[in-house]
């Protein structure tokens, strides 16, 4: 009895790491067939495949055309700078803007402030597909249709990042009553400080991946690392 179980207990591994390593074997060539399609002419990608061989993995002639032709002829290069300055003004406006919408949600008391918050949750709970093509219409009539506005401000007030914002200020900012630190660098100290430890321990917490690197240029600007 004692040396089946030793028996099953080595073969179910095996069998584990061979349907695991067949997965992976499916998941990966049709990768690798791309990149080495990529490096091939045109009418020598289809030429190993119908019938299949394993030289379809290599490219038959190695060229860089498509490369070339990407950025002559596509122009590349425009859609990566524009990619790299939408990227980098969003992080930081949406950042700028999120993070002042929390402090004043988490310090401030004024009339409507429990609505205004409530209405916030609200428009994180709608599903971007119910909005996206009232949006579309939207910068439309605006004629900001291949804009530069009309790629930063649809996107700059980010509900979820406004509430989490909100919380975490909210904790902090009654921690600091009595601090001896100003209440500006306490809550600078503090709050971005416990942003940005939560994101790198659980960055899948939140759902719009932006925001974790919206924490850390906030947190580099602040130039501290340590909590007191």
């Amino acid at each position: 009895m004692s040396y089946q179980n030793k028996s099953s207990s080595r073969i179910y591994p095996v069998i584990t790491y061979l349907v695991l390593f067949g997965v992976f074997i499916l998941v990966v060539s049709p990768l690798q067939w791309a990149i080495a399609s990529s490096f091939s002419q045109n009418d020598l990608i289809f030429r190993n495949v119908f019938p299949f061989s394993w030289k379809a993995f290599v490219p038959s002639q190695f060229t860089m055309e498509a490369y070339q032709a990407l950025f002559t002829q596509r122009d590349f290069g425009l859609v990566l700078r524009n990619t790299f300055i939408l990227s980098i003004g969003t992080v930081l406006l949406s950042g700028l803007i999120n993070l002042l919408a929390g402090f004043a949600f988490a310090t401030f008391d004024f009339n409507g402030k429990n609505l205004l918050f409530g209405l916030v949750l609200f428009t994180f709970m709608v599903p971007i597909e119910v909005t996206i093509i009232p949006q579309y219409l939207q910068m439309k009539n605006l004629g900001w249709i291949n804009t530069w506005q009309g790629l930063f401000i649809p996107g700059l007030a980010n509900s979820m990042v406004i509430f989490l914002f909100r919380q975490i200020l909210f904790r902090d900012s009654k921690r600091s009553a009595g601090c001896s630190q100003s209440r500006w660098r306490f809550l600078a100290e503090n709050s971005l400080f416990d942003c940005r430890s939560y994101f790198q321990t659980s960055p899948n917490r939140c759902r719009h991946g932006s925001f974790h690197i919206h924490m850390e240029l906030i947190f580099l600007a602040t130039g501290s690392c340590s909590k007191p």
